[in-house]
């Protein structure tokens, strides 16, 4: 499982009103809000505290084999292989890994800020996504024909008559689009059902939509215009042929401090909690979880992956079991996370000196500070402290990052972390291997220049 920060908003914003749609936006002012924890698969609504209570399943080891024989055929002569002994990933080959290099080190940076012609910011990425995704063969929906006016519904001030349209009508909305990805996006209605799932996470249906309360019909309405705008973020070959997500289920998860949870085990399952109002980067994060299961065997083989695993200079010893603690944070010093020191004040300083030294023109001074601020990254090893967790929430924090136009710039590309970038290059390159169009994409549409 995975427990995962969630929003402490009440609303999601629109496309007019996002900040992440603002060309100065940073890229860690928007993970500030939105990213955090996380264990396989879940998503909690909180960073620390209670989210670090939240049950980790951890990868039973040879050593740790099923005390019962597991069943053989007739004659005996054929053992079948316990799930921790196959393979565990899929990996590239070098001829893989080298495409991919190639790849990212021979890209067009867009400039994002609008053209004489006023085209907004929106727009202007909405068409570089249809515009690569037609490129390169892949498909694009432009979701602000099914969004605009549910948007501009939820967002309509009481002053102005509030929100008309029923939940139930956005609900749809999300349910058509969605089904052009091949997912069934539903709502069950029983309320006294208990919802299976591998992790045994308790769950029960959502709201019914006939007795729902204001505040539950608005959060309903949240979730379906995040749903959708979430999706139209991506191809369909990706969402649906790599990740094999179709069916997302709105329920009610039982668990406090869990607001969603993918099931890579089950492989096609995203379970959303409505009321823990989930930001849209949770959903990459999740979605990263089930393209993963398919990369490596689910149960146990994303846990391990030691070849991803060998790209940390002190392999498994990156990985504490848990939320890490400012007690582990300060065992795995010299390495620490991406958001940790881009929020820290001497990244700041670092910053501050290059600015002035550069404003002055004092080349001495501004190779000072750069040099100061590739210090701070030279040990990234994570995106965020959450990737400590375990390898498996290792690369779902590095995913939102890939599957992010916002964060795959700065996130991929022109991250200063030796460690961070091989691991980066590596989930791509399994990604080449099922489809090089994926990261050709993603490759294009995160190279936006935000100044």
């Amino acid at each position: 499982m995975s427990s995962f920060e969630s929003s402490t908003t009440d609303q999601i914003p629109s496309v007019a009103d996002n900040p992440i749609f603002s060309p100065q936006v940073n890229r860690f002012i928007i993970l500030g809000a939105i990213t955090g924890l996380a264990l396989t698969g879940c998503s909690s609504a909180t960073e620390s505290g209670a989210g670090e209570t939240s049950g980790s399943h951890i990868s039973p080891t040879s050593e740790s084999a099923d005390p019962n024989p597991l069943p053989t055929d007739p004659t005996g002569s054929i053992t079948m292989t316990p799930p921790w002994e196959k393979p565990p990933c899929d990996d590239p080959t070098p001829e893989e890994l080298a495409a991919t290099d190639q790849i990212l080190s021979t890209v067009r940076v867009e400039p994002l800020n609008p053209p004489d012609d006023g085209e907004d910011v929106t727009a202007k990425l909405i068409r570089i996504r249809q515009e690569t995704a037609a490129q390169y063969g892949l498909t694009v929906y432009d979701y602000r024909s099914y969004y605009k006016d549910y948007s501009a519904d939820f967002y309509r001030k009481p002053e102005d008559g509030g929100s008309q349209i029923p939940a139930s009508e956005y609900l749809k909305m999300a349910t058509d689009f969605a089904a052009m990805y091949g997912i069934t996006l539903s709502m069950p209605q029983t309320q006294d059902k208990i919802i299976p799932n591998n992790y045994d996470v308790p769950m029960t249906p959502a709201a019914n939509l006939a007795t729902a309360s204001p505040e539950q019909e608005n959060s309903i309405k949240s979730a379906a215009l995040v749903l959708v705008q979430n999706l139209g973020d991506l191809p369909v070959e990706f969402v649906r042929d790599q990740a094999g997500l179709t069916d997302i289920q709105l329920v009610t998860i039982g668990d406090k401090n869990i607001a969603g949870l993918a099931d890579p085990i089950a492989g096609n399952v995203y379970y959303v909690d409505p009321a823990k109002k989930i930001p849209g980067q949770v959903f990459n994060h999740e979605l990263t979880h089930l393209w993963d299961g398919k990369q490596c065997e689910p149960a146990f083989g994303m846990h391990k992956d030691p070849s991803y695993v060998a790209l940390n200079p002190n392999g498994m010893g990156m990985y504490v079991g848990h939320y890490p603690t400012p007690a582990d944070l300060a065992k795995l010093a010299p390495y620490n996370s991406e958001y940790a020191v881009t929020m820290s004040p001497q990244r700041k300083e670092a910053v501050d000196a290059w600015s002035a030294a550069s404003l002055n023109g004092d080349e001495a001074a501004t190779n000072a500070a750069k040099a100061a601020l590739d210090q701070l990254y030279a040990n990234v090893a994570v995106a965020e402290d959450y990737g400590f967790t375990n390898p498996a929430e290792d690369k779902a924090v590095l995913g939102q990052d890939i599957l992010s136009t916002f964060n795959y710039h700065d996130g991929i590309l022109d991250s200063r972390s030796p460690i961070e970038r091989s691991k980066a290059e590596f989930l791509l390159a399994r990604m080449y291997h099922d489809d090089p169009r994926i990261v050709q994409y993603f490759n294009t549409v995160g190279n936006v220049d935000w100044q």
